[in-house]
């Protein structure tokens, strides 16, 4: 028979504000943690500032000897952006605890926005990593979930593009994050929709039409090569980004290349890169 008994009898829990002012004084217990990541710091800030920062299932935690043993990364951020919010307070659980965090399955970015919307987007993996390879001109470092369905909101129209121009079936090499991010990219600036299409089409089928398509039909012989190259020789998304949008603005004009090269300047900027 299990022990339904109330293992934390001393357990005080309420939901308040923290302002800057309760996050520092909270933080002078913060003798008991982890290493501090800067970097999940300014994330929150940016949430935070942004007005974007909602109800978190992860309390503050103070435990019974009067230490933080969750959220120390919250009230730093509170701190450094001079931004309140809400968030819910335990206090007195026993520091022997900690060793029950962090076991639950995380949600990824699209499980929490296909679960929070119903707009008849179906938010892929692929989706979230287009944005977050356009996201990187804007803005550098890892992204929370709020960050990066902002801008998914804004670019809604050219990354679903890009996924559709492609389709579902995944071409080992060629239908990756940074060549779906060009075409998002040209698309949100106006180009030919029906000839990026056809971009597509070759790059996934490997057919062409004549001489007009030899761009894509040269950047998805790079593509397939490359990816048969062992780690350390494999070229970097940038290189991918940038030689996919030297193809495509070939394909598009109709030109023959005869060499592919990377893109020495970015080609659709758009209104959000820094």
């Amino acid at each position: 028979m299990s022990n339904t008994g109330n293992p934390f009898p001393g357990l005080r829990v309420e939901w308040r504000a923290v302002t800057p002012k309760y996050a520092s004084r909270l933080l002078k217990q913060n003798t008991r943690n982890r290493r501090l990541r800067t970097t999940a710091v300014a994330r929150y800030a940016i949430d935070m500032l942004g007005g974007h920062w909602g109800f978190s299932d992860s309390a503050i935690i103070i435990a019974d000897d009067g230490s933080i043993i969750n959220g120390q990364h919250r009230l730093h951020a509170v701190v450094s952006s001079r931004c309140e919010i809400w968030s819910v307070i335990v206090r007195n659980l026993p520091v022997t605890a900690i060793r029950d965090f962090d076991q639950n399955l995380r949600r990824s970015i699209p499980d929490a926005i296909n679960l929070a919307q119903d707009n008849g987007w179906k938010v892929t993996n692929r989706s979230v990593g287009v944005a977050k390879f356009l996201m990187g001109k804007a803005q550098t470092g890892s992204y929370t979930h709020h960050t990066v369905h902002a801008y998914m909101e804004r670019h809604k129209d050219a990354i679903q593009f890009a996924e559709e121009a492609f389709g579902s079936h995944g071409v080992r090499g060629v239908t990756r994050a940074p060549v779906l991010a060009a075409v998002a990219r040209a698309a949100e600036c106006g180009e030919d929709r029906d000839r990026m299409r056809e971009f597509a089409a070759v790059l996934v089928s490997g057919e062409s039409n004549g001489k007009k398509d030899s761009a894509a039909i040269k950047l998805r012989n790079w593509l397939v090569n490359a990816e048969t190259q062992d780690a350390g020789k494999k070229p970097s998304r940038g290189a991918q980004f940038r030689k996919t949008e030297s193809a495509l603005a070939a394909f598009l004009k109709g030109e023959r290349l005869t060499r592919l090269y990377e893109a020495s300047k970015e080609l659709w900027p758009l209104a959000d890169d820094e």
